[in-house]
């Protein structure tokens, strides 16, 4: 069972992801009504290419550089807040599949010793209870081997799973922009910019 705050980090996890896919598919939109996706396809440069920079600024509208700036602005922005997101969320999946039946592991053996005692005693009295007792002792620790091993993989599971995510954090957080605010609001190129080295995806 999820506690409230995994809950929380699953939500805004979620959150982020299907605003990070509209911008994705606003700026498709965009690029497409630019007469740029033929262009994107045929170099395969993709988003992490700088001669994006070249062809959004070729682009003859100066309405549709700023909006295809902006958008492309926003959605590296989003972007860089899915990826703190997963790993946030990463983390919360690892600690509930940590907590996840520990009280039911604990409780279950000794309740089916106790279970397997009164059955036998009612069966066979003394002779029963010592009988059910030698059951439930087996079948307590059957169950308990059981659950141990599944609650194992689990969070072996969300561990691999962060890892995962602070990986991807540690090489892509947090993503460039190629674009300025300043060419965002005027659609012109600005003289100030200066290329980033590093680079990530979110494709």
């Amino acid at each position: 069972m999820r506690s409230r705050k995994a809950k929380q980090a699953a939500i805004h996890r979620s959150d982020c992801a299907s605003k990070h896919l509209q911008a994705r598919h606003e700026l498709e939109r965009l690029e497409q009504g630019a007469g740029l996706r033929a262009d994107f396809s045929q170099s395969q440069v993709g988003y992490l290419d700088r001669r994006i920079r070249d062809m959004y600024f070729g682009v003859e509208s100066a309405d549709m550089r700023r909006k295809l700036i902006s958008t492309h602005r926003a959605w590296v922005t989003l972007g860089n807040e899915l990826t703190v997101a997963d790993v946030e969320d990463s983390k919360e999946r690892l600690e509930d599949a940590r907590r996840d039946g520990t009280i039911t592991q604990e409780i279950i053996p000794p309740l089916l010793g106790i279970l397997a005692v009164y059955l036998g005693s009612r069966i066979n009295g003394l002779t029963g209870a010592i009988g059910g007792g030698v059951v439930g002792i087996f079948v307590g620790f059957s169950y308990l081997r059981s659950k141990t091993a599944e609650r194992e993989f689990y969070v072996a599971w969300e561990q691999s799973s962060l890892d995962d995510a602070i990986k991807t954090k540690s090489e892509d957080y947090p993503y460039p922009h190629r674009f300025t605010e300043r060419e965002a609001d005027t659609g012109e190129r600005d003289d100030d910019y200066e290329d980033v080295p590093k680079s990530g995806t979110y494709a």
